[in-house]
């Protein structure tokens, strides 16, 4: 949302001004062009990797599908295990 990249844009410029000695205006030049650029993409997969972190979730998103469903039969053989083929269900507060 558009709110959420202003926020986002906002502390970026502050950082970089600061980092930099820099004014705000030309921070948020390099700011916004390292976005559009697609250069803040790059350095965000590069954390992401030196963390040992998988940055191919990040551009490809059916990932997180897989793993959604390898978690639910995960679960689901817990409880098979634990000797139940019930789901757990959550108490409706009233």
């Amino acid at each position: 949302p558009e709110d959420l990249r202003e926020v986002c844009l906002s502390l970026a410029t502050e950082i970089v001004a600061l980092s930099k000695g820099i004014s705000e205006s030309r921070a948020r030049e390099m700011t916004e062009e390292a976005l559009i650029s697609g250069k803040a993409f790059e350095k965000f997969k590069e954390w992401i990797s030196s963390q040992g972190g998988n940055s191919l979730w990040l551009e490809n998103t059916e990932l997180f599908q897989c793993f959604h469903t390898r978690r639910k039969v995960f679960l689901a053989q817990i409880l098979i295990r634990m000797g139940t083929s019930q789901k757990p269900t959550r108490k409706k507060s009233v």
